[in-house]
């Protein structure tokens, strides 16, 4: 097991439910927003930072990210969403289902924002090579007339 994965599990071990009962979860946000019970609001903290470090850890065990700092970085981020935008769910049944699609959508952005071309003009890039069965007549002259038999 690893350090993250022993830590993920000593702090979620704090709480009083299963992670993975979504149910409970969402009792405790409907009754923090509902009756400013203080103890609910540290329980659906405490969840929200459990479920969105295993979220992330999950996908850096895939190879996601290839620096440690950057599943800091976005655990960091997603739970300050979560945190700064709770007020804005409308459906108390729904809380965590919602920070789900905040972890999804968090995740999504970054994979965009990380993603390169490969370009076939850099050295070591891949080899293109014509098929034997069919050479360009010697004629031919400019790329775009081979490009248009190649075609043909």
């Amino acid at each position: 097991m690893s350090a993250s994965s022993s830590r993920l599990r000593s702090i979620a071990d704090q709480l009083p439910f299963p992670m993975d009962d979504t149910d409970a979860v969402d009792d405790a946000f409907h009754r923090w927003r509902g009756q400013d019970d203080a103890d609910a609001e540290r329980v659906v903290k405490l969840w929200v930072y459990c479920y969105v470090f295993r979220y992330f850890l999950m996908k850096a065990s895939g190879d996601a990210f290839d620096q440690a700092a950057i599943l800091d970085e976005l655990i960091t981020s997603t739970y300050e969403k979560v945190r700064d935008n709770h007020d804005s769910v409308r459906a108390p049944d729904q809380f965590s289902n919602w920070v789900g699609v905040i972890c999804k959508n968090t995740f999504l952005n970054y994979v965009r924002r990380t993603r390169t071309a490969e370009s076939i003009d850099r050295e070591h890039g891949p080899t293109l090579t014509a098929d034997d069965a069919h050479q360009p007549s010697a004629q031919l002259t400019s790329p775009r007339e081979v490009l248009e038999e190649a075609i043909a």
